[in-house]
């Protein structure tokens, strides 16, 4: 019978408000490997919470789901509610995707990330030291917004990550990408884009797929009928490459919800 997991504890790392789920092997604030997880733009801070209960993960891997520092419903120009990573022109990119203009969605929902990197930056390297983690235990992901922040951040860094997850995501600014490819060390990905997706292009995700192929990245993309979601395919496939990467980096393989 599969572990669940400890009860959450919110903590704030680095003045974001976080919810933390201990692993289920009782380690505590001591994780063996983290998950660190992003919600989109526009959603609660807790929107990604329900993986707890569908990832088939390492019994010794905690689940961080930190909470975006704009609160998009006070937020001056900004019609959604929920938070945000950096405030985004949800018209101009409705827009740019009614009239079939990807390289005006693709610069619309970019904008504004440089301030958004350097928050993620003090929140990672405390999560860092608060956990005692190094790069190769962390796994990163997020979706929609939270993908293109994780994406985006650890193009900008050169530490060794475990992998990313990039969940609806989009590729923002190709030339400034392409840069930071040619300079670091290439990691693994998962990349998942729903065909119908009326958000986020998902032509752009499948150029984001090519450039980082290209540049030696080790990715998986899923393909799914659908729009902007993470459907049960993906979190299957979320559960695997995890499960996998994990087992890569260390001699030992966890166990796994599920097993």
């Amino acid at each position: 019978m599969s572990k669940s997991y400890p009860p959450l504890i919110e903590l704030s790392i680095a003045g974001l408000k976080t919810r933390f789920i201990p692993a289920r092997d009782g380690s505590g604030l001591q994780p063996k490997s983290v998950a660190v997880l992003l919600h989109g733009h526009g959603a609660a801070g807790d929107d990604l919470v329900f993986l707890a209960e569908e990832l088939k993960v390492p019994d010794s891997m905690a689940l961080v789901f930190p909470e975006g520092p704009i609160d998009l419903g006070s937020a001056p120009g900004q019609s959604d509610a929920g938070r945000g990573w950096w405030p985004m022109d949800s018209m101009q990119l409705r827009l740019a995707m009614f009239t079939g203009q990807t390289a005006l969605a693709s610069r619309a929902a970019g904008m504004g990330r440089e301030v958004a990197r350097a928050v993620f930056t003090a929140f990672m390297d405390e999560l860092q030291a608060r956990f005692n983690a190094g790069p190769s235990q962390i796994v990163l992901g997020g979706f929609s917004q939270g993908a293109i922040l994780c994406l985006d951040w650890a193009l900008h860094d050169s530490r060794p990550w475990a992998g990313l997850l990039c969940l609806s995501g989009t590729l923002v600014d190709g030339d400034d990408w392409k840069t930071c490819l040619a300079m670091r060390s290439a990691l693994r990905a998962l990349m998942s884009h729903g065909q119908g997706d009326p958000i986020l292009p998902f032509s752009l995700a499948r150029q984001l797929y090519s450039l980082l192929t290209h540049s030696g990245w080790e990715v998986e993309f899923i393909a799914f009928n659908g729009s902007h979601a993470i459907p049960p395919e993906v979190i299957a496939a979320v559960s695997r490459s995890i499960t996998r990467w994990l087992a890569e980096t260390h001699d030992d393989v966890p166990s796994s919800n599920g097993s």
